[in-house]
């Protein structure tokens, strides 16, 4: 059996890949500085990932396989221009080296749709349709590149998982869907002025399965994590609005001038040639999280 090592467990996605692997696969361990209660301690490190002090003697013990790469601070809304980005960068570079000097065999990185040129509208995992214009998307992309140069100089696999936006299950309540359910639950009146906004969503099991499949199939290269489906904010307000039977709360402003992009979708296309299909709709995604937010008494 293999031995997989995961940074931010704790996380969003973390967590719901934890959650969804098929554990008879991997033997899996974490490592990061709060111990996950849905982790055996056996299984955890307690160490802090910016220390790199300590990381060789981790990777030594656990002699991990595989590494999957998805700890990143996105914790306030400041950090798509933090330089924070930068410390990342290199936290993710300095595990990686000492993975690949360990022995380790396979690298999945979770990277992101900002990594593009969000003007080109429908976006494919092409060099050309990169141009970041965020502090994040710039030191996701860098560090993407310097990972896939790195496990080919130790002849190991390599993927980034491009991700674009995710819903569900342990989501932040800042979020679009998390958000608009909790707003109306309390029977506030929403008026919104980007529903012309046309985004990609994909439910969080679909998107911890899409990564699930590119580790079993040592998939490499970048593969959009993404449902391929265009889809406008108002539609997404309005489903989770009728799934509250809330419509009556919901009405839409002009967007007048915005700088926002009118349209950000990833193509999909080569993760389905892979085998992927997306399980859930839009209607049944959204479903499933305001159930689960009331089944946390969120609601």
């Amino acid at each position: 059996m293999e031995r997989m090592l995961l940074t931010g467990v704790s996380g969003f996605l973390g967590r719901n890949f934890m959650e969804r692997l098929d554990k008879s696969k991997y033997e899996v361990f974490a490592v990061g500085r709060n111990f996950p209660e849905f982790l055996d301690a056996e299984h955890f490190f307690a160490y802090d990932l910016k220390e790199y002090s300590g990381t060789s003697e981790y990777m030594d013990r656990i002699r991990p396989d595989i590494l999957v790469l998805f700890a990143w601070d996105v914790s306030t809304q400041s950090y798509w221009e933090s330089l924070d980005n930068c410390m990342w960068a290199s936290v993710c570079i300095q595990t990686a080296k000492a993975f690949l000097e360990n022995g380790g065999r396979q690298i999945l990185f979770a990277g992101t749709s900002a990594s593009y040129d969000y003007g080109k509208g429908w976006l494919k995992e092409l060099p050309e349709y990169e141009h970041p214009s965020s502090m994040y998307g710039i030191s996701k992309l860098y560090t993407s590149q310097v990972l896939a140069k790195l496990a080919a100089e130790y002849h190991a696999h390599y993927c980034e998982a491009r991700l674009f936006a995710i819903y569900g299950r342990y989501e932040k309540l800042e979020r679009l869907v998390p958000l608009t359910a909790w707003r109306l639950s309390r029977n506030e009146k929403i008026v919104n002025g980007c529903g012309e906004l046309v985004r990609d969503y994909i439910y969080i099991e679909d998107a911890v399965n899409a990564i699930q499949m590119l580790i079993d199939k040592k998939a490499a290269g970048v593969y959009n994590i993404s449902s391929g489906k265009p889809v406008s904010i108002g539609q997404i307000i309005l489903q989770v609005a009728e799934e509250l039977g809330k419509a009556d709360l919901v009405a839409f402003a002009r967007c007048g001038k915005n700088e926002e992009f009118p349209l950000i979708v990833g193509d999909n296309a080569k993760l389905e040639k892979l085998g992927f299909v997306c399980g859930h709709s839009l209607q049944s995604g959204v479903k499933m999280a305001v159930e689960w937010m009331r089944k946390e008494g969120k609601l």
